[in-house]
């Protein structure tokens, strides 16, 4: 039985699971948004991008792809902390100076 699901409010047992389920979608919709905060403040307070897109002009350093999915990466215990430094083979940080 989800939240949006139609219960029987005439019964006892009805108000009990209606009222219950309103209260753990409530009780989840504010767990994920502390969850989404705290990693927002935490990038922000490492230097990072709060929505972990990469900066224009600069490179990810600290991270290696993932093994298995190409669309993850994981830390990097030999580059140091994840960190952006300017990217300056490509040309792009003097593109963005410019």
């Amino acid at each position: 039985m989800s939240a949006t699901e139609e219960v029987d409010a005439s019964t006892a047992v009805g108000k009990l699971t209606r009222g219950m389920l309103m209260e753990l979608a409530a009780f989840e919709s504010d767990r994920s948004g502390e969850q989404w905060a705290e990693a927002y403040h935490n990038r922000l307070a490492r230097g990072l991008p709060p929505f972990g897109a990469q900066y224009f002009g600069y490179v990810r350093r600290g991270r290696q792809p993932h093994p298995l999915d190409p669309k993850r990466t994981l830390r990097n215990p030999a580059d140091g902390e994840e960190r952006y430094v300017p990217d300056i083979g490509s040309g792009a940080a003097e593109a963005l100076a410019g």
